[in-house]
Parts: structure tokens; C-alpha cells; sequence
């Protein structure tokens, strides 16, 4: 009987377990993030751009265009389909100085998958954008508004399970209209 008892205790500690990491990890979209909340600064971070090689200061050189960063590493699936997403979803948005950068570590994989996306990548190879923006889960987008500040930020495959919350916040970032 105690036997019994504790396999059964045992049993529910795992599956409640499972049930807490398989929601942690699908849901879309969290108020906090790694301690990003909205409203707050972005952290100031230091850069490379991978075309040029130049360093380049989030958000500081960004200072009045709204933008996001998509955390990224080749390597996780649902990080390409972000990438891919992401630029359909997008494009419609740059002629009103809505900006996408891609942020990775900067493995060659990760350059050569990049490459024809269009997409501006920034390099993070010392994870100092990863840590300062909380990532533990990639991909991660952060959107940043006008004035620096955080708006929102998701974790997951957010296009696909939540492509009105991304066309929402980017119409929300840059003035409303954007087009269908």
C-alpha cells in the first residue's frame, strides 16, 4: 500500500511537472519576460553588424524608430519559422521605419541561414544582448518602442500562434495603418 502511495504521488509530481514545462514553453506571449516588463528602458547593449562589421548601440542609435529583436539561433526550428513569418509578416511595416534585427550568437550556420532573409543580423557572440534582455528561451522577440522603452515581448513561435498580437503591436509601434 505505501508502495502504491508513492508511485501514485510520484506519478502526479511528473505530470504536473510536464504540464508546467509544455505550457512554459508554448505559450506565445508573457507580460514579463527575463524581467523585461513593459514600459521599462531597453537595455543598452553593444553590438556587431554582421554586413558591415561596425558596431552598432541598441537602442541608442535607434533613438525615435520603433524596432524589434528576434533572438535567434539556426538551430531551433521554431526560430526559422519565426524568421520566415516575420519577414511576411513585416515588410508591409518598413517604409514606416519599423525595423526587425535578428540577434545571434553568430555561428557561421547562423550567418549562412540569415543571409538571404534580408533581414539587418546583429552579433551577439559574448551573449551580452541575451543576458541584458533576460533570453532564456529562444526565439525571443522584444519590441521596443519610439522613446526606447520595452513595449511587449513574446517567447515562442509567436507568428504562428499569435499573428494578430504581432501585427497589433508593430500597428501599435508605428503610428496605426500598416495595411491587410
Amino acid at each position: 500500500m505505501r508502495k502504491a502511495t508513492i508511485l501514485l504521488i510520484l506519478a502526479l509530481v511528473v505530470v504536473g511537472a510536464t504540464w508546467t514545462v509544455f505550457r512554459w514553453y508554448t505559450a506565445p506571449q508573457r507580460a514579463q519576460v527575463g524581467g523585461l516588463e513593459a514600459g521599462q528602458p531597453a537595455p543598452v547593449v553593444t553590438l556587431t553588424d554582421a554586413a558591415t562589421g561596425l558596431p552598432v548601440r541598441i537602442p541608442t542609435e535607434l533613438a525615435g524608430r520603433p524596432f524589434l529583436l528576434l533572438f535567434f539561433s539556426q538551430g531551433c526550428h521554431a526560430c526559422r519559422q519565426e524568421v520566415e513569418g516575420l519577414k511576411a509578416h513585416l515588410t508591409e511595416f518598413g517604409e514606416r521605419g519599423f525595423t526587425a534585427f535578428v540577434v545571434t550568437p553568430g555561428t557561421r550556420a547562423d550567418l549562412e541561414y540569415l543571409a538571404p532573409t534580408g533581414f539587418p543580423v546583429l552579433l551577439d557572440p559574448s551573449g551580452e544582448a541575451f543576458s541584458a534582455y533576460g533570453v532564456t528561451f529562444i526565439p525571443h522577440t522584444v519590441f521596443v518602442d519610439r522613446a526606447g522603452l520595452v513595449h511587449r515581448t513574446m517567447t515562442g513561435w509567436s507568428v504562428k500562434e499569435s499573428p494578430g498580437a504581432v501585427r497589433e503591436t508593430v500597428t501599435d509601434l508605428t503610428g496605426g495603418g500598416g495595411g491587410q
